[in-house]
């Protein structure tokens, strides 16, 4: 499994790649509640539609918004998880043809 760190807003290259190439390999991305959700933002990506500012993320998919410090992320296929001001990871799988069709995971 490939794992991606999560530094800063600039490793939304890498996730983005990660997520795109996701169809046939299990990705991790680890990082901050912040900086994760800033990076992922950051994707313009028609599956994975995340959006942020200083104080808020908006899963534009449900509406579903948290604060910064509760990083909350839902996927089309339902699978959703969260984790609070602490180190978060989560795991994409896309070996079965859909870009969330496997586990999301978000362990705090």
């Amino acid at each position: 499994m490939e794992t991606i760190r999560v530094r800063s807003l600039l490793s939304y290259k890498k996730i983005a790649n990660a997520l795109r190439e996701t169809r046939n390999k299990v990705v991790k991305i680890e990082g901050t509640a912040t900086s994760t959700a800033s990076a992922i933002a950051a994707i313009d990506n028609k599956l994975l539609h995340l959006s942020s500012d200083m104080n808020r993320i908006s899963n534009l998919t449900n509406g579903l918004a948290t604060s910064v410090d509760t990083f909350t992320m839902t996927c089309p296929g339902g699978h959703s998880a969260s984790a609070k001001n602490s180190l978060t990871s989560f795991t994409l799988d896309g070996r079965n043809g859909d870009l969330f069709s496997g586990e999301l995971l978000i362990i705090a």
